[in-house]
């Protein structure tokens, strides 16, 4: 006679917040070493892990070890989201051989590199997943549930794809036994973050959405991967003085991506094809292993250098939150250096109407928040009515939430 299994017994789920983030200044220079000012956002992601596990029988006993061969039949993780309409059922398979293309891949991979790094640093936790994928013989067997619900506008400059990857990674780790220390899951993040951007993303973003508030990082060394904290605030006072000088404003639609954009802006110092080697999903790559795609030059490229020193300067006079002439003016260059570029694809027109507005340039102005061309727009100093009616017929709305001080957390 068969021995049937327990019905499921649910785990309570875990709930991780992640912000949003708008990038202030330095999103060129950071990828060459330099600094880069964000702030994070009270509008962001939750990730909601839910765990459902068999009850104590003999059916466990009879769940196979770990072995090369193991196929399971059944779903290893469910995802359902706000930003798509149908749930993602994942086996345990396609974790190790997942690509970038959009927020459902980007889950996959940033899961697949969880599982991968397990296996090579924390052999408890690989044979306990290994162990939940390949127990086929009981369908009703552990299994997770992630639901990700997204507050940000996707690919409007303003961190969802790096929430996004930071808040699985979080919740899965909880949900798993927390094995991995922060340092591991902020690495982990940087590297998904870094595959989805085809290998130009610095880390900036994750770090600043981890600790929230206003956050100074310095961008990867030569013999570094990801940029690291330099100091970040959490007063409220400093947080006010930056909401009274700052204004963020989105389009609904999906805009320009920045590895789009980059790839076109740093094409002479690509290297390599865009053709992929195999992967071998027996011996999957670990995680210091370097993506194979695009890789930055040591040094920016000359027409990037100007760029990056407007910025650095802008980085400098935007620390202080205080309105100022020379704030205005360096904001006003920097963004004209970057819109010079032949390959930026931001609507030229707009900035030529705002200039029709008294005091544009002079009194306030504005910029993009990211490298993207089409990304979220940051206003530094008050818009008029008449700035923002033109942001409006772009398809610009201000976006109805404030900075905030909170970084990722669990939700209770």
């Amino acid at each position: 006679m068969s021995v049937q299994a327990a019905p499921p017994r649910p785990a309570p789920p875990v709930t991780y917040y992640v912000p949003g983030k708008v990038m202030l200044a330095g999103e060129y220079a950071v990828l060459f070493g330099g600094q880069a000012l964000t702030a994070t956002l009270s509008c962001g992601v939750l990730v909601t892990c839910t765990r459902s596990t068999l009850a104590q029988s003999p059916a466990t006993a009879a769940c196979r070890p770990p072995s090369a061969s193991a196929s399971p039949r059944r779903p290893f993780i469910t995802i359902t989201s706000s930003l798509w309409q149908r749930p993602r059922h994942l086996q345990f398979h396609e974790l190790t051989q997942a690509e970038s293309r959009g927020h459902q891949e980007l889950i996959t991979h940033t899961l697949g590199q969880f599982i991968t790094h397990a296996r090579s640093h924390h052999p408890s936790l690989w044979k306990h997943i290994y162990a939940i994928a390949t127990c086929s013989e009981y369908p009703s067997a552990t299994s997770f549930h992630l639901d990700v619900n997204s507050e940000l506008p996707p690919a409007a400059g303003i961190g969802s794809s790096s929430a996004i990857t930071l808040g699985v990674l979080l919740a899965f780790n909880r949900s798993t036994g927390q094995h991995l220390d922060d340092p591991e899951i902020l690495q982990l993040a940087c590297r998904s973050q870094q595959m989805y951007q085809r290998g130009y993303g610095s880390g900036y973003d994750v770090i600043s959405q981890y600790y929230g508030g206003i956050v100074l990082t310095q961008g990867p060394t030569e013999g570094g991967r990801i940029a690291t904290m330099v100091r970040h605030h959490h007063e409220a006072a400093f947080m006010e003085r930056a909401t009274q000088l700052l204004s963020l404003y989105t389009q609904p639609q999906l805009t320009t991506s920045t590895s789009a954009l980059l790839a076109t802006m740093l094409a002479p110092v690509e290297s390599g094809s865009a053709t992929r080697p195999p992967r071998d999903v027996a011996h999957p790559p670990t995680l210091t292993s370097p993506p194979s795609m695009a890789s930055l030059p040591a040094q920016p490229p000359a027409e990037f250098a100007t760029i990056c020193t407007w910025q650095r300067r802008l980085v400098a006079l935007l620390s202080a939150f205080k309105m100022s002439a020379e704030l205005i003016a360096t904001a006003r260059t920097a963004h004209q250096h970057l819109c010079q570029h032949p390959q930026f694809t931001y609507p030229q027109e707009l900035f030529a109407e705002l200039c029709t507005v008294p005091g544009f340039n002079q009194n306030y102005t504005v910029k993009t928040t990211g490298a993207g061309g089409s990304d979220a727009l940051l206003s530094i100093g008050t818009l008029p009515a008449q700035a923002v009616t033109i942001l409006s017929s772009y398809g610009y709305k201000p976006l109805a939430n404030s900075l905030s001080s909170r970084g990722a957390h669990r939700q209770p």
